[in-house]
């Protein structure tokens, strides 16, 4: 987050322009992700060069899931320095005919919600619509979103962005060491609801406890 954060509030006044197309079924996920990020690549690249918009930012994928129907949601979040919101949306809806112009939005950035953006590609705690008190988590929603994002870039840059190097980030003080640890007690974990449990002595690996407001869906739902 800090190798983008900074280059972005360097640019100034930000934008957040949100493309989005209609829900699809998992079977469709990946296929509609790779096709929303290669035709917000081709309207960037129509807006700078050929129509000689000269902005930069950063593209967001993000994917959100619909308990009740099912489905799930990718959309893109755009973040830009220069008022071009309604440009962008113009030429995302020319390439994505069965979106709705009343999906898509664009509007000032504030400070604060830049951080906002980087926290996740996906919620992965939902509120109950029935019951406010309570926290769902579709755990085989997640494991088809995670397949979906495999191998895909979640942030791009673009313009005059760039990533700082790891060695320029004055933020990053502690590097990641790999550790050769001889172990001869050799074991296998079974994955059981919300913990990893020896498949030798039974024992849990973590003995984390959920919170009773938090609900794990852990089956399929039948449509």
């Amino acid at each position: 987050m800090n190798k983008y954060v900074i280059p972005l509030q360097a640019l100034g006044q930000l934008y957040f322009t949100t493309l989005t197309v209609p829900n699809v079924p998992k079977e469709q996920l990946r296929e509609t992700c790779l096709k929303l990020i290669e035709t917000t690549k081709n309207i960037v690249r129509v807006l700078r060069e050929k129509r000689l918009y000269k902005f930069s930012g950063i593209r967001k994928l993000e994917i959100t899931y619909n308990a009740k129907t099912n489905t799930y949601h990718p959309h893109i979040h755009l973040l830009h320095d220069e008022k071009i919101g309604e440009l962008i949306i113009d030429e995302h809806l020319k390439r994505n005919t069965t979106s709705s112009i009343l999906a898509q939005d664009t509007r000032l950035m504030g400070a604060n919600d830049l951080i906002e953006v980087f926290k996740y590609a996906t919620k992965f705690l939902i509120k109950d619509n029935e019951n406010k008190n309570q926290l769902n988590i579709y755990s085989f929603a997640l494991d088809e979103i995670m397949m979906a994002l495999d191998g895909l870039r979640t942030f791009q840059p673009f313009g005059a962005i760039r990533a700082k190097n790891d060695e320029d980030d004055e933020f990053i003080e502690d590097e990641l060491i790999a550790e050769i640890v001889e172990n001869n007690d050799f074991d296998y974990f079974n994955w059981i609801e919300h913990d990893w449990f020896s498949m030798s002595t039974g024992e849990a690996k973590s003995n984390y406890k959920p919170p009773e407001k938090l609900y794990i869906h852990y089956q399929k739902l039948i449509t």
